[in-house]
């Protein structure tokens, strides 16, 4: 028999805040306020920006993960059910167009020792980009 072994990394695949717009808004694409990235990366111990446009912000989670590849266009992951905790902070005049994160520690293990920051590119009209921009963590 053959057989893989597979790292898990716990995430949860959709988390956001409600975009300002009136109107319905699908699962896919996500938003500037974010909403169904599936970013592994938004693991535990990572500081995620999101900017506010409702009242209350009404920040939605869900569609964990044990460990899928990065965004939805991935397709495949193992879904599992998980218990998350979460800090949630309000920064006022922090002026944010998108969802920033930075992670406690190398997206990528072979690469360093330090954590990284990151964009989330979101769609465009009816155009979905799944592109994930990471640098050295310098901070915010």
């Amino acid at each position: 028999m053959l057989y893989a072994r597979v790292p898990l990394k716990l995430f949860p695949g959709i988390i956001g805040l409600a975009p300002g717009a009136d109107g319905t808004h699908p699962g896919l694409p996500p938003y500037p306020t974010d909403g169904n990235l599936d970013l592994r990366d938004l693991a535990a111990g990572t500081i995620l920006y999101l900017p506010v446009e409702t009242a209350g912000g009404l920040l939605p989670l869900g569609d964990t993960h044990a460990t899928q590849g990065n965004g939805e266009l991935a397709r495949t992951a193992l879904e599992s059910p998980l218990s998350v905790a979460l800090r949630l902070e309000l920064e006022k005049d922090y002026p944010l167009g998108g969802p920033r994160f930075i992670t406690p520690s190398p997206v990528v293990r072979h690469l360093d020792g330090s954590g990284y920051y990151g964009t989330y590119t979101w769609s465009d009209g009816d155009k979905y980009v799944g592109e994930v921009v990471v640098g050295a963590n310098s901070g915010r």
